[in-house]
């Protein structure tokens, strides 16, 4: 009867969310083998899956992070490191690596406005 629907019901519930937890493991894996062998592009698809399926994770928008670098979208690295921050603000690489990409986005844009760039490392 009715309990056996609801048993049904809530069985099914459970399955699509265990489903759901390893389809985005199995994408933060994917997505991190890729990085590791420089397929910013595969991995950048990855981790934006991921944060489409509706992860909310430090270590997912790091990671998106340096996949966007890698892949020179420099703006969408600030932005998921900046996401990362927030999340973990203590996240000592989340940060350095956002300063990093707000110095490659301003030294393009100095290059594109013709302004001088300093060539010593960045702090």
């Amino acid at each position: 009867g009715a309990y056996g629907a609801v048993m049904i019901l809530l069985i099914a519930i459970y399955c699509t969310v265990v489903v759901r937890a390893d389809t985005a493991s199995d994408h933060f894996d994917r997505a991190r083998a890729a990085l590791a062998h420089g397929d910013a592009a595969q991995a950048t698809r990855g981790f934006d899956e991921l944060v489409a399926l509706g992860v909310r994770d430090p270590d997912v928008y790091f990671n998106a992070g340096l996949s966007h670098a890698r892949a020179n979208e420099l703006g969408k690295a600030v932005a998921d490191f900046e996401r990362a921050i927030r999340l973990r603000p203590s996240d000592d690489e989340a940060i350095a690596a956002q300063r990093q990409a707000l110095s490659l986005l301003g030294e393009r844009y100095a290059r594109r406005e013709g302004e001088a760039v300093s060539n010593e490392p960045s702090s």
